[in-house]
């Protein structure tokens, strides 16, 4: 968590960018409380299919068209890779994925 703050914080963005990391159990709580349409979900929770297929169900409530949903941990965990490939992401770069939303 540290490590993508810091991240966050080296990251060029527009001024109207919002980063809200959220470190929840119960993603789709958290998410109810800034109900809105995110133009970016990055998905590192639980590594098991079940978690993770969760996840996406959740960011896709709350992302429009041309949004970008994306996770972590593409080849280190079985999970994580057959929830992705269930989503039918669009590409990946090393042990991250992502698929813009139609």
């Amino acid at each position: 968590f540290v490590v993508f703050m810091n991240n966050c914080e080296l990251m060029p963005r527009k001024p109207d960018y919002i980063v809200r990391p959220k470190r929840p159990d119960d993603f789709e709580r958290v998410m109810k409380k800034f109900p809105q349409k995110y133009d970016l979900v990055f998905i590192d929770g639980a590594h098991d299919y079940e978690s993770v297929k969760e996840d996406i169900r959740v960011a896709e409530m709350y992302t429009a068209p041309g949004s970008v949903i994306c996770g972590h941990d593409l080849t280190e965990f079985k999970g994580v890779a057959d929830a992705a490939l269930d989503y039918g992401f669009d590409a990946a770069c090393g042990t991250v994925w992502w698929k813009v939303k139609k």
